[in-house]
């Protein structure tokens, strides 16, 4: 009969065991691959979870001060992000991140910046110039119409109507402001006599609140001038102004620039790269109304986790990718290539104490 049955059916059960085994390899390389996937799953959460605490905390602050352990922000997630400061936080507020960050001082470095545009709703005029000096005299009330002598010899040609100028500031206090303040104060030669700060320091003209409040004022009113992050100005017109003996319009390109010729602040740690904007460049294509936003993260944490998370974050952020995505959502001006990798290359140190 050829094969006897006992052989037959060992052969047969050779053959289901074959079976089982290459189905138990695949089943075990199927839950592998779960589990990978699971693993980069929780990972992309924890990404996911870091960033809307960070944007909660952005939304929430207009300043984040660190003030050693009563600083909610480095309590809860032991990382502050800085909007429109200049520069982040003081040289005291510095040193007193010590008793958070395990006795080490907090490390600052610039994440975002962007020119601020002077936007302006002005019938019948596409382009105008101001020099700081002629802004000042603007937003202080001193040059009250739009035909004013000062606006006319830096817009030769130009028809300007003798429409009253309105002039619209932030009624909240805003690094717009700040910057705004520290241009006309140091460019303004002499013109802007109140202290530079992110609160507007003078009666009159009109308030807005927020940067959305400012462009509505701006758009729905007539002869109105503000100021405002430029990726916001939206279809408003921008004024360029005056830099040296030329004129220039904000740009991406013009904010890195003036960024990437000023220096650090004095007085700061190593690991603390807050930038003294240079306010009287006279450096072509540079454009000195700039604001910088910075990063303020602890060197170690106690979790190992969370060094890890604030790391990846920051060197991400930092990075080229980072800021190629920032320009693209945002609008915002690359950090100079040298400063994007100096301050990842602080970040980049961050670790578990």
């Amino acid at each position: 009969m050829g094969v006897s049955d006992p052989q037959l059916r060992i052969a047969q059960l050779e053959t289901a065991l074959r079976s089982a085994h290459k189905e138990l390899t695949s089943t075990h390389g199927e839950l592998q691959s779960a589990r990978n996937a699971l693993q980069s799953t929780k990972g992309e959460l924890q990404w996911a979870n870091l960033k809307i605490q960070m944007l909660e905390e952005k939304l929430r602050l207009k300043r984040i001060q660190i003030l050693g352990p009563n600083s909610e922000t480095l309590n809860n997630l032991q990382l502050a992000l800085l909007v429109d400061e200049e520069p982040g936080v003081t040289s005291d507020e510095v040193a007193a991140s010590k008793k958070t960050c395990h006795g080490q001082t907090a490390l600052e470095v610039p994440a975002y910046i962007s020119p601020v545009a002077l936007v302006y709703n002005l019938d019948g005029v596409d382009k105008l110039q101001l020099s700081a000096k002629t802004a000042a005299e603007i937003f202080s009330g001193k040059v009250k119409t739009w035909n004013d002598p000062a606006i006319k010899a830096e817009n030769p040609g130009a028809k300007l109507p003798g429409d009253r100028i309105v002039p619209v500031h932030r009624s909240d206090g805003s690094g717009t402001t700040d910057n705004l303040t520290q241009w006309m104060s140091k460019a303004g030669e002499g013109a802007w006599t109140s202290a530079p700060g992110g609160d507007w320091p003078l009666k009159g003209g009109e308030g807005a609140e927020g940067t959305s409040g400012v462009i509505d004022a701006v758009k729905n009113g007539k002869g109105t001038i503000g100021y405002a992050d430029d990726s916001q100005a939206g279809e408003l017109s921008k004024a360029s102004i005056k830099v040296g003996s030329a004129y220039v319009a904000p740009s991406a390109e013009g904010a890195t620039k003036v960024i990437d010729l000023s220096p650090k602040a004095s007085g700061r740690a190593a690991n603390d790269m807050a930038i003294d904007i240079d306010r009287t460049t006279t450096e072509a294509g540079a454009y000195p109304l700039t604001l910088a936003s910075y990063v303020i993260a602890c060197p170690t944490y106690s979790d190992k986790n969370k060094a890890d998370l604030v790391k990846g974050y920051l060197t991400y952020l930092l990075g080229n990718d980072g800021q190629a995505a920032a320009a693209k959502a945002a609008g915002s001006a690359p950090l100079p290539s040298k400063l994007s990798t100096d301050a990842v290359a602080i970040a980049d140190k961050i670790a578990a104490k």
